[in-house]
């Protein structure tokens, strides 16, 4: 493996992890990414304080869904209330399975998981 020689080689680099998983509830895969280092600490501190319908896994849903070519299904900024009120109005069973399965891309580790689970409930 060729040594780096400088910062514009590591961050030129889609060093994003991707997968598709199925969501037969909403009629068919959804392609999710990984979440950036900004991404995970917005994540990290809503787990850490968790208060009653903040949207945890909605808001994952909202960062981390993309299309095929990589761009953000949830991407105007203008809406993203909007888009957050309506996942939250979508089956809570679904929008957890997807979430966990983003913090799993993301680098969380098996434990953080039934944090977010035992936080959900209190």
């Amino acid at each position: 493996m060729a040594l780096i020689k400088s910062a514009d080689e590591i961050l030129s680099k889609d060093d994003f992890s991707y997968t598709i998983i199925d969501v037969p509830e909403w009629g068919g895969s959804l392609r999710i990414r990984s979440l950036s280092g900004a991404e995970r600490t917005i994540i990290t501190k809503m787990i850490n304080q968790r208060k009653d319908g903040d949207g945890l896994f909605e808001k994952l849903v909202m960062l981390a869904s993309i299309d095929e070519d990589g761009k953000p299904l949830f991407w105007d900024d203008k809406q993203k209330d909007v888009y957050l009120k309506a996942l939250q109005g979508k089956s809570a069973a679904v929008t957890q399975r997807v979430g966990k399965e983003i913090l799993k891309l993301s680098g969380f580790t098996e434990d953080a998981v039934p944090d977010v689970e035992s936080a959900e409930k209190n």
